[in-house]
């Protein structure tokens, strides 16, 4: 877990993402989360840019979508509008921008900054992960308190 969470600080390797996320967060700012009040919602897409291996990174100005941090995993779920079907595979987040990993299915042309698109969480898979996520800290907290406090996870 602690590699895992070690793993979810790192950014989406290629060649230049620092200075993109740079010059995204001068122009925009930090992308809002909204995964604590709601699973699902419609949202205006910011950026969308094609990756090296075929998918697509879209930020939008808020998500649902959680970016795997603390060892916990990131959501998946589906994007959807008019005539365009999106699959998320992952999330990240750097500097309080969540950038969405995606799959785009069909409507790529459709696809251009400011359109607004419904974001909806694979719920039930968020709350197999949320369970999984609890059972650990209440491993942790038991091994501590039988085993002492150099217990480290």
């Amino acid at each position: 877990q602690r590699d895992r969470a070690r793993s979810s600080r790192e950014v989406i390797k290629e060649a230049g993402q620092d200075e993109f996320i740079e010059n995204f967060y001068d122009k925009h700012g930090t992308t809002k989360f909204t995964g604590y009040e709601s699973s699902e919602g419609r949202s205006k897409l910011l950026n969308i840019k094609k990756l090296e291996d075929g998918n697509s990174m879209m930020i939008f100005n808020k998500t649902p979508f959680y970016a795997e941090s603390g060892g916990q995993k990131a959501d998946t779920g589906l994007i959807q509008g008019d005539g365009v079907e999106i699959k998320v595979l992952d999330v990240k987040k750097q500097k309080e921008i969540f950038m969405h990993i995606v799959k785009i299915i069909s409507g790529e042309d459709k696809l251009a900054e400011g359109v607004e698109l419904n974001l909806e969480v694979n719920l039930s898979r968020r709350n197999e992960i949320k369970k999984n996520h609890t059972a650990t800290h209440l491993l942790h907290k038991a091994l501590k308190i039988v085993l002492g406090d150099h217990v480290a996870q």
